[in-house]
């Protein structure tokens, strides 16, 4: 044995890789890196790597695929077991079944599929990975907008895991039944009944929580007109504003109906309505923030591309009044502002300004 372990040891770290990653389940490569040095010491130079192999291998064979939920359900008993020796064991086999299960007609489809995406969802910020965990949450509620008309048929089983009656910040709302009706009934083209169902839980999910962006796109695609969805996400969001997420929230939202407006039948009536509410919402900005010159270039431009002069020199100058001098974006303000008074004729105060920006 010592022979052999001399012989692996000598051999290029990525081919004892690739050995370990042949391994037909996780009690074998346990066995292979305690039998020999060799090995373990390839396989701690790219642990999370050969064991999401593995493990993929070992409950992913063509044997255990034709099982799905069964074969499912007892690898996620075995990575709660992992997990109580070590979280980041528990996480790495849910990431190497992720990608397949979500390809995976049949298994995403399953009550187990929900019970492992929010297990890894919990796994990513227990470890501090909170940027990884929305992803997972976003593709699960899309699977669970797919998969509507059966998830309402399970949802005594859902119900039953959580015993929830009422939505919790964080949580999928999968476990509620009139979510899962509107879901079904949206899928057969029910909405306009379902539709009403569907807001009324959506209404009790706390705006800008984890789980109010997933929902609230489910909750716009019910509607016939995106509009009309969008128009509502954004009026929710005024009920219960919040000055320090306006900027980093609310503003995508409030894109979301600009965009809209914009591609109404009306044509000029929609764009017009388009700069009425970017207006309003330019109105709600603080100049500290850091999208306010953004915002109010943008509001600007589009004015002075309507014709409309006179508005986009109001912007502007509001602009300059609430810029610093010593900021960076002054000049470039300055200069701005300074064209649109050429446009109206306001040539001397087209030169005063110009030379307030050079300075």
């Amino acid at each position: 044995m010592a022979k052999i372990d001399r012989q692996l040891t000598i051999l290029p770290v990525k081919i004892r890789q690739g050995i370990l990653g042949e391994l037909i389940s996780l009690r074998d490569l346990q066995s292979a890196i305690l039998a020999c040095r060799g090995l373990a010491a390839a396989y701690y130079t790219s642990r999370s790597l050969i064991r999401q192999t593995v493990f993929h291998k070992e409950y992913r064979s063509p044997a255990s695929a034709a099982a799905n939920g069964l074969v499912l359900a007892s690898a996620s008993r075995r990575v709660k077991r992992l997990s109580s020796n070590s979280p980041s064991d528990g996480r790495i086999p849910r990431e190497a079944l992720w990608p397949t299960l979500l390809v995976d007609g049949e298994l995403n489809s399953t009550v187990e599929f929900y019970s492992w995406s929010s297990d890894l969802a919990e796994a990513y910020r227990a470890a501090g990975l909170e940027d990884q965990a929305p992803a997972v949450e976003e593709k699960t509620v899309f699977l669970t907008h797919c998969h509507g008309k059966a998830l309402w048929q399970r949802h005594g089983t859902f119900c039953g895991q959580m015993d929830l009656d009422r939505h919790m910040d964080g949580a999928f709302c999968i476990l509620c039944l009139d979510a899962a009706k509107a879901l079904a009934g949206a899928l057969k083209g029910e909405t306009e009944l379902e539709l009403s169902g569907l807001e009324r839980v959506w209404r009790e999910i706390p705006p800008r929580s984890n789980a109010f962006g997933p929902w609230s796109w489910l909750f716009v695609d019910g509607h016939s007109t995106r509009l009309d969805g969008v128009l509502k996400i954004w009026e929710r969001l005024r009920e219960v504003p919040d000055a320090g997420q306006l900027e980093t929230y609310d503003l995508d939202w409030a894109r979301e109906v600009i965009q809209e407006l914009r591609k109404q039948k009306q044509g000029s009536k929609g764009a017009k309505q388009a700069l009425t509410f970017q207006a309003s919402v330019f109105a709600l900005l603080d100049a500290r923030m850091h999208q306010y010159y953004a915002f109010g270039r943008n509001l600007a431009d589009a004015y002075a591309k309507r014709g409309d002069v006179e508005e986009a020199v109001n912007v502007r100058e509001q602009m300059m009044r609430n810029t610093e001098s010593s900021a960076g974006i002054y000049k470039s303000s300055g200069l701005a502002l300074a064209h649109l008074y050429g446009k109206l004729g306001r040539h001397e105060l087209s030169a005063q300004v110009l030379s307030v920006a050079s300075t």
